[in-house]
């Protein structure tokens, strides 16, 4: 596979720009400054397209800045054809691009690839064919992919496996930690947590139901006590309705005796002969009618003056008596009448209290014990039990409070058994489940280790013979595991690449590259793009790197500064 030319219409800084290739090494020398870099980027666009997540941020930095779209065409070569690809970019959205890809012979469109041209011919992704083909400023070191991993062992079957290797192990640990029964975030763990508290609340529902059956015994108790009290409350209020009907009876009773009595009184005395006596004017009238008849005498026989004197005086005499008889008969008729109302009034008084009242039903009354019983012992009794009942209604009040809350509590605790037990056989699946996913990661890694032994040995021979024709060292020691991690052996120990400087990490990673790109592409090796990739290297190891990449058995496409 190789490069022919290309023709860049709009790309960046670069403009109607062509360029031819030919085998071997082609160096493309310019300042800094000139675009190189872009080149670089617009061939790894050409075959893979903005697409993909590590290019997509490329494409408003290379599209032209008065806006339109950019592209142009690459004329490559591959299983003994010739192809033109076409490519246009919209300045922001991948909709608004375009593919077309010729036979250079015929000019006709051809169907032998697709649009992911880049993904198909190198059998591998943009990510890694950054970290392999495309050796960018800085970018000398690389890392394997599972794609890297599956080209490498030649295995066309089960690339699409050896993809997805990463992406399987790495859903098999997030399950495996989201999962976890030990990590503080894992899902079981949590779980666990749930299962205790739980189970602590379970736990409360002996007590809980023992508390409840006392709650029910005391409420029964109470309830009896309430059922007697309100019983004895009513006894003691119709017991107090019937003193009080029959003192009120007694009342009515001694009132009947007593106005009878008056009426009796009444009647005697309207009876009584008038207490006055008439002596005064009979006595009077007498001496008068007498001194009348002395005065006569007198008048007659003696002496007319004297005799009309003592007739004078009788006539007063006789005067007097009268007057006194009459106002005596006066007061007479005057006590009689009043005796006479006395008693009307009395009998009438009688009359209207007896016509008012059943005197059977009130001697009745008046007879019975309660009569003689004492209101203040029955308050004093019904105010102890109405006390009592009082606070029995309290009690019962609270308690059935109280039996409300336990009934909650005790179904909040049998649900919390019952979710516990769920919860358990739950944690029970999801831990054989997390040993299946445990079991099958550890056997995922061990495939890729078994897999990646088959053609570990043939890597690291040809990066330790890159290496030594690179530094011209014949006693180099280059180390890979099983996830293709390099170390480099010095002193007798094994020493990673981030100990080194920068120059020979850069070196081991130049080597590496070419050693993967053998051994992933053993029978039609790609160009190489490399931007600019010695810039760590001082001049003998820039020289040695100049020799290497005329010996490698692939097209380069290198720029350098000039």
């Amino acid at each position: 596979m190789k490069l022919l030319s290309l023709h860049i219409e709009n790309f960046g800084k670069l403009h109607d720009f062509d360029r031819d290739f030919s085998d071997g090494i082609n160096t493309i020398t310019e300042e800094n400054g000139w675009g190189k870099s872009t080149l670089s980027v617009f061939l790894l666009v050409m075959f893979y397209g903005f697409d993909d997540k590590l290019t997509k941020k490329l494409r408003e930095r290379y599209a032209p800045w008065n806006g339109g779209t950019f592209g142009g065409s690459v004329i490559f070569e591959t299983g003994g054809k010739n192809y033109i690809i076409e490519r246009t970019f919209g300045p922001k959205k991948s909709v608004e691009d375009t593919f077309n890809l010729r036979d250079a012979e015929t000019n006709l469109k051809s169907e032998d690839f697709d649009e992911y041209i880049g993904d198909e011919l190198f059998r591998i992704n943009t990510e890694s064919f950054l970290k392999t083909v495309f050796i960018g400023q800085n970018g000398c070191v690389t890392e394997t992919t599972d794609d890297i991993n599956a080209k490498i062992g030649d295995l066309s079957m089960v690339e699409s496996d050896m993809r997805s290797y990463s992406e399987a192990r790495k859903r098999l640990l997030d399950y495996i930690n989201r999962n976890s029964d030990t990590r503080k975030t894992g899902k079981i763990y949590s779980m666990k947590d749930d299962l205790t508290e739980l189970q602590n609340k379970a736990r409360f529902s002996v007590g809980i139901k023992n508390e409840l059956s006392d709650c029910d015994n005391n409420l029964e108790t109470l309830a009896k006590e309430e059922e007697e009290l309100e019983k004895v409350k009513g006894e003691v209020m119709t017991l107090q309705t019937k003193i009080v009907r029959c003192k009120e009876a007694v009342l009515s009773n001694e009132k009947y005796k007593v106005l009878l009595s008056g009426v009796e009184a009444a009647k005697k005395a309207k009876e009584e002969p008038f207490a006055e006596s008439s002596l005064p004017g009979m006595v009077l009238y007498i001496i008068g009618i007498l001194s009348l008849i002395g005065g006569a005498v007198v008048f007659f026989i003696e002496s007319m003056i004297i005799g009309g004197c003592i007739a004078g005086v009788a006539l007063v005499l006789l005067m007097a008596g009268l007057l006194i008889t009459v106002k005596r008969e006066k007061r007479k008729n005057k006590w009689m009448e009043a005796g006479e109302e006395a008693y009307e009034n009395a009998e009438q008084e009688f009359l209207s209290f007896v016509n008012t009242i059943d005197m059977d039903e009130v001697r009745e009354l008046a007879s019975r014990p309660e009569a003689v019983l004492s209101l203040k012992d029955t308050d004093k009794k019904r105010a102890e039990t109405t006390d009592r009942l009082d606070r029995v209604k309290k009690e019962l009040i609270k308690l059935d409070t109280r039996r409300e809350f336990l009934c909650d509590a005790l179904a909040s605790a049998e649900m919390s058994e019952a979710k516990a037990s769920e919860l358990e056989r739950d944690i029970e699946k999801r831990k054989r489940e997390l040993d299946n996913a445990v079991r099958t990661e550890k056997l995922l890694e061990d495939a890729k280790v078994s897999f990646a032994l088959r053609y570990l040995e043939p890597l690291k021979r040809s990066l330790c013979n890159y290496y030594t024709m690179l530094k011209g060292n014949g006693n180099a020691k280059c180390h890979l595991d099983a996830n293709l991690v390099l170390t480099l052996e010095e002193g007798g120990m094994q020493r990673s690449e981030e100990n080194f400087s920068d120059g020979v990490r850069d070196a081991l990673g130049l080597c590496m590259r070419f050693a993967l790109i053998d051994a992933m592409y053993p029978t039609e090796q790609p160009f190489v793009i490399m931007d600019d990739p010695f810039i760590h290297f001082d001049s003998a190891t820039t020289k040695a790197a100049m020799e290497l990449i005329k010996q490698v058995p692939f097209q380069i496409i290198l720029m350098q500064k000039k």
